[in-house]
């Protein structure tokens, strides 16, 4: 026959229980979520009417570290960090063709640029495929780095295709998150500029 457990057993039993709950639930840094905004990050003139239209691919080819919802610092050459608590209220995936599309139409007219498929009635005379293998700040020096590549295809094949590349870095004032969301808002701005020339 089983000797009923010792009292002294059971509440520290319950006691270790109770931390280990304690625990579980604890939370964790609070979360904040960031989007890019599609507004452009400095004056810009009215473009006239584009003399093409131009189709973007709806998928961004991205390294598998940008997906993700987490900002990312890289402390060195091979490390990043992602920062507590600070989050992308969307995936990069997602919130990057919607932001070149607004930044293309903005400079190069309105109507000019689409994600395909493009509307009925009309016609695209490029197609636009955008590939990032980084976009991420860098604690140093202070800023955001973005390596992009991109082709502007004719979707009827009677022009050969445009290619290009870029490796940009965007300076920021500070390292806290807000400063490091504008700052990708920038140095995406400026790989539109380029890509729209």
């Amino acid at each position: 026959m089983s000797t009923p457990p010792c009292p002294l057993r059971r509440r520290l039993a319950g006691a270790a229980a109770l931390a280990l709950a304690g625990c579980a639930a604890a939370p964790g840094p609070p979360r904040r979520l960031y989007r890019l905004d599609t507004a452009a990050p400095e004056p810009v003139p009215e473009a006239p009417a584009a003399a093409e239209v131009w189709a973007i691919w709806p998928t961004v080819a991205l390294p598998e570290y940008l997906q993700r919802d987490a900002l990312l610092v890289a402390t060195d050459d091979a490390r990043l960090q992602p920062l507590d608590g600070e989050r992308w209220a969307e995936p990069l995936r997602d919130a990057l063709p919607r932001l070149l599309r607004a930044d293309l139409e903005r400079l190069r007219g309105a109507g000019s640029t689409w994600l395909a498929p493009v509307p009925a009635g009309l016609v695209a005379a490029r197609l636009l495929r955008l590939e990032l293998a980084e976009l991420h700040a860098a604690a140093l020096p202070p800023g955001v780095r973005c390596v992009a590549r991109w082709w502007l295809e004719d979707p009827a094949a009677r022009q050969p295709p445009r290619a290009g590349s870029a490796t940009l870095h965007e300076p920021q004032a500070g390292t806290g998150a807000e400063e490091i969301v504008r700052a990708h808002r920038r140095v995406l701005w400026r790989l539109a500029r380029l890509i729209a020339a």
